[in-house]
């Protein structure tokens, strides 16, 4: 029964609207306005003197000023509030379709009934049956309603309805064109349909005022920075200039690839379901002599994260979160308004990512409509870019990993020495996913600067009963034994202002013990990278650490290979004798034999012995006994062996000592003696 009734309702609904398509001329009007017989691409002067003809009318007009407020979807109904500090009100009943806030009203539908609030009291305006549609879009000029209706089942055309301040239908419009979000002003609404075109017709009377032709894949008009816009793939300013290039200089935005790709703008013509988005784009086009984003710049939300981004660079300028995620928001010239799912509201400020919380609707909610409140958040934001990616990544969990990684990459290309404390800071903070922290490494290998960094992150590495790694190394110059080394290529004036530059602000406050090991191998590679010598002992150190495995061995004793001498004798030599007979990871094998060359390039015979004698060690792991046998290995020297009678025949008489000389006037008073 109830399912002949509806039908039953659909029907008069749909004989009533034809009633009025065919027996008003003012509704035949209003539907030849969305007729493709109209033709303005191959008329050129038509097309430019009917679009003059309607921007002179448009700009005497001023839309309705809208009001802030948030409407938020709960499962009962609505809950909503003019922002800030209006009163809180409710409305009981159904919603299929995300609210639409239009000056001072609130247009919603369910059950086929759309129904207008009062956006600062709630109270009901009107309500009027619509035969099962979907109210996709309304716009407002103060006196009258242009409601985008929409078959649920998608199998009856859509609908243009014209509504007065009382909820009495005026004219009805069927068509099967792809219509967008209506926009009203002064008595005029401005349609835009078939991705292309923009017409204008007059509320009151239903007469057609005009179109505009924009190819742009058009599917809203609304104001913003106090023009007119068409917005499609991009944003058209409704002027002069627009009639000439109709839409193809459209300003557009070109984001690089994003967690979750948000659209800008949001489709007009798409539906609006009554449930989160917790992901989106803001920007506000604006014009002072030609079409920019206001401040070069546009932002970006992820549930929790909130990112600020050059519309030039596509570099993040800052960094932010909210503490729960969002299921709505608005932006304006003032900045961005969202409803997070525990019914709180924050505003966020262009400039800088500053956010603050400025009202509440008390409860949570499923979605939520906002139109963006009036002034800037106050204040002065503390810290740098470094400091906001770190604290937003520490301040929200594993499932921000996709924007986490997006930050990560982006910090990474920024090659200051903060930039290397930060991603330090990540890599090694205990709440970081081990994914993410990988991922820091990968990015910290490739550093060229902060050496200090890396080297107090090594040191701090090392027990705290060993110091002697501090001492040493402010007396190690570039060395010139055993390896001579240019001066010019040692990075030592670049050292000094690394190691002294106060990054206490993007340290973790946890004690040393609490956070993760730094990526040592990632770290030995970027030393090795700056030529940083005066990071050798602290790294030699790392292979006295029992718990280091093989490919951070192997990349520290590759690094020694460039940056260390004799000093890091004595570590390798006792990495070698503790893990000669590990098992048999491949990377500590290759670790290992790493350090018996290095033993054999920089010891002397007590180096050699050793590494001869682990040859047929019987603890020496096999396969690295094996790999010995590929070495030049002999026998040590005997400590006398320099001085022995076979030896000086090598010297040339010339070169002899005047010491070696007095042997044979000795011998001759001896031959005279009989």
């Amino acid at each position: 029964m109830r399912r002949k009734a509806q039908t039953m309702a659909a029907l008069l609904g749909l004989s009533s609207a034809l009633a009025l398509g065919t027996g008003c001329n003012k509704n035949r009007g209003l539907e030849s306005a969305f007729s493709p017989s109209w033709r303005a691409e191959g008329q050129q002067s038509t097309r430019t003197a009917e679009g003059q003809a309607l921007l002179a009318r448009l700009a005497k007009l001023e839309p309705v000023p809208p009001v802030p407020a948030a409407v938020g979807v709960t499962g009962r109904g609505l809950r909503g509030r003019a922002l800030p500090g209006g009163v809180v009100w409710h409305y009981v009943g159904p919603v299929d379709v995300l609210p639409s806030l239009v000056g001072d009203r609130v247009g919603f539908s369910g059950d086929g009934i759309v129904t207008v609030l009062d956006t600062k009291t709630g109270e009901r305006r009107f309500h009027v049956p619509v035969a099962g549609r979907r109210l996709e879009g309304l716009a407002y000029d103060g006196d009258h309603y242009a409601m985008l209706l929409v078959d649920s089942d998608d199998a009856r055309p859509d609908e243009l309805r014209i509504v007065d301040d009382e909820g009495k239908t005026l004219f009805v419009a069927a068509t099967t064109s792809r219509l967008g979000t209506p926009f009203a002003l002064g008595g005029v609404t401005l349609m835009p349909w078939n991705r292309q075109y923009v017409s204008a017709f007059d509320i009151e009377t239903g007469s057609s005022l005009g179109r505009l032709l924009v190819r742009d894949a058009i599917h809203r008009v609304d104001t913003s920075a106090g023009a007119l816009w068409v917005l499609g793939a991009g944003a058209s300013r409704v002027d002069e200039e627009l009639l000439a290039s109709v839409g193809e200089k459209a300003l557009k935005l070109t984001p690089p690839s994003l967690p979750g790709e948000p659209p800008w703008p949001i489709d007009g013509s798409k539906p609006r379901p009554p449930k989160s988005q917790p992901v989106a784009l803001w920007a506000v086009p604006s014009f002072d002599g030609q079409t920019r984003f206001l401040g070069d710049a546009y932002a970006y939300g992820y549930y929790e994260v909130v990112l600020g981004l050059s519309a030039h660079s596509q570099r993040v300028k800052w960094a932010n979160f909210f503490p729960r995620g969002m299921v709505g928001s608005g932006a304006n010239e003032d900045g961005i308004t969202a409803c997070l799912e525990d019914g709180s509201i924050w505003q966020v400020r262009w400039s800088d990512g500053q956010t603050k919380r400025i009202d509440s609707l008390d409860t949570r909610l499923k979605g939520c409509a906002v139109t963006a409140v009036r002034g800037e958040v106050s204040g002065r934001r503390k810290g740098d870019l470094a400091i906001q990616v770190r604290e937003t990544i520490a301040g929200t969990g594993a499932t921000m990993a996709k924007v986490h990684e997006f930050l990560l990459a982006d910090l990474a290309r920024s090659e200051s020495a903060r930039a290397t404390h930060a991603l330090l800071a990540i890599a090694q903070d205990p709440v970081t996913s081990s994914g993410l922290a990988e991922r820091a490494a990968e990015y910290l290998a490739q550093r060229r600067t902060g050496s200090g960094a890396m080297i107090r992150a090594l040191r701090d590495n090392l027990p705290i009963a060993q110091p002697a790694p501090t001492q040493p190394e402010p007396t190690q110059p570039a060395p010139t034994q055993p390896e001579p080394t240019p001066p010019a290529e040692e990075p030592t004036t670049a050292e000094p202002a690394e190691e002294t530059e106060d990054s206490s602000d993007l340290d973790l406050t946890l004690p040393t013990a609490r956070k993760r090991p730094p990526p040592v191998a990632a770290l030995a590679e970027a030393l090795t990278r700056m030529n940083a010598r005066s990071a050798a002992n602290v790294l030699s150190l790392q292979l006295t650490l029992p718990s280091i495995d093989g490919a951070d061995s192997r990349a520290v004793i590759t690094a020694l290979g460039t940056l260390g001498g004799k000093k890091q004798l004595a570590p390798v030599r006792a990495f070698f004798v503790n893990f000669k007979n590990g098992g048999g990871d491949r990377a500590m094998l290759e670790a290992l034999l790493l350090a018996a060359k290095f033993l054999l390039q920089h010891g002397g015979p007590e180096e050699h012995a050793l590494v001869l004698a682990a040859k047929t060690d019987v603890l020496t792991h096999p396969d690295l006994a094996k790999s010995l046998d590929g070495l030049a290995l002999e026998a040590p020297a005997e400590p006398g062996a320099e001085t022995a009678p076979d030896q000086p025949p090598t010297v040339p008489p010339s070169n002899r000592p005047p010491s070696k000389a007095a042997p044979p006037a000795k011998t001759t008073p001896r031959s005279k003696a009989p």
